[in-house]
């Protein structure tokens, strides 16, 4: 399925195939065009890596493209789940190069590094001088999360200044299956890369629904290379984590916890560091890795649909009304949206802003790995 009415240069699908080639093939037909310089594919893991591999490479073989698994979809019909949501960009709007970072063993970070400066370098070479003007990277992980701090930083920090948002591959289902997808091959243990040049004005964004407290949080028991939190103020953490957000720990056990990240504050900036499991024995499994002597702060949810109504009235201010919005979306955000009201009042924002996405495991913004957070890139109208 593809909107009737689109702008020069991008192009929206998406499918409810539960077939990997029909839902391949309607993608397709949905948002190839000429001068196509990137596909971005949203993938309900469903699907079945090794089917959607053969799917792409015997209907759709030389597109250049990059893709994630999604647990839950942003399309043109907003909030939802489909097989694939997915946007073409295409020339002279946009020029785009890819790859995938294979990252099978030990995290290779001289040879990361080198693998995205020769990718600034050929964008460079192809569509002229690169850099945040004009230039924005996106990236989509399927890799061990202890390395995840560790890629981002380094995949960052090769860029040169150019800007970053991404999100980790969903994973959805009992045995954790996770890839991602680089023109017509499937890749575990890899990171997708892929920079866009544009004329097009563009914007950035980090957005998220908590406000602080005054309640602090001292890590001080943790196992950061497993992202186990195993004291909070000198008691036992699932314990003390309970009392501050004024709950039993017998509640802790009905998931009160994915409504409740706590945070990291850095000037006036909230960055949320969400809660995955509560062990058995008491610890308490994060999102990001979390070193002994880090300060939290107990922070509260607001409305979702008011904070996205403030930052999409932000954004329209630096780009115009976006042509296109590419968002990672925490998964546990939309858990949270136990509100019919709510939750259309956030798919209208989204569909209004001509957004595509997907519910991530994990987010990224330039260097910094966030939780619980709608991340992306706002893409307004060609210049005059």
């Amino acid at each position: 399925m593809a909107s009737d009415r689109q702008p020069n240069c991008i192009r929206q699908g998406v499918t409810f195939a539960a077939d990997a080639e029909t839902a391949i093939c309607e993608i397709r037909d949905s948002i190839a065009q000429p001068e196509m310089t990137l596909a971005i594919l949203f993938i309900d893991p469903a699907l079945g890596a090794e089917a959607v591999q053969a799917a792409m490479q015997r209907h759709w073989p030389d597109v250049p493209a990059i893709g994630t698994t999604a647990s839950g979809h942003i399309s043109l019909l907003g909030l939802g789940t489909a097989t694939i949501s997915a946007v073409s960009l295409a020339a002279p709007d946009f020029f785009a190069v890819a790859d995938h970072l294979d990252c099978a063993s030990e995290f290779d970070t001289s040879g990361v590094r080198a693998a995205v400066k020769r990718l600034v370098a050929r964008l460079d070479r192809e569509a002229g001088h690169c850099d945040e003007t004009n230039t924005f990277a996106m990236m989509f992980m399927a890799y061990k999360s202890m390395y995840e701090e560790r890629a981002l930083n380094t995949i960052y920090g090769s860029l040169g200044g150019i800007n970053l948002f991404g999100g980790a591959a969903s994973r959805v289902d009992a045995q954790k299956t996770c890839w991602v997808l680089h023109n017509g091959s499937v890749r575990r243990d890899s990171i997708a890369v892929a920079l866009v040049h544009t004329s097009r004005p563009f914007a950035l964004f980090s957005t998220h629904h908590f406000q602080g407290t005054g309640e602090r949080l001292v890590i001080t028991g943790a196992r950061p290379s497993e992202r186990l939190v195993t004291e909070i103020n000198g008691e036992p953490a699932a314990l003390e984590y309970a009392r501050l957000i004024g709950v039993s720990p017998e509640e802790l056990r009905g998931h009160v916890y994915i409504e409740r990240p706590v945070a990291v504050k850095i000037g006036d900036q909230y960055y949320l560091r969400s809660i995955e499991r509560v062990n058995e024995d008491g610890t308490l499994l994060f999102g990001c890795a979390l070193e002994i002597g880090t300060t939290l702060r107990v922070v509260t949810p607001q409305s979702m649909a008011a904070n996205l109504e403030t930052e999409f009235r932000r954004l329209r201010g630096v780009v115009g009304q976006p042509d296109l919005m590419i968002a990672t979306d925490c998964a546990h955000r939309r858990l949270t949206l136990t509100s019919d009201n709510e939750r259309n009042a956030v798919s209208r924002l989204l569909i209004e802003q001509n957004a595509v996405g997907f519910g991530s495991y994990g987010e990224q913004f330039n260097r910094t790995h966030l939780n619980h957070t709608l991340t992306g890139v706002a893409i307004g109208a060609r210049k005059p």
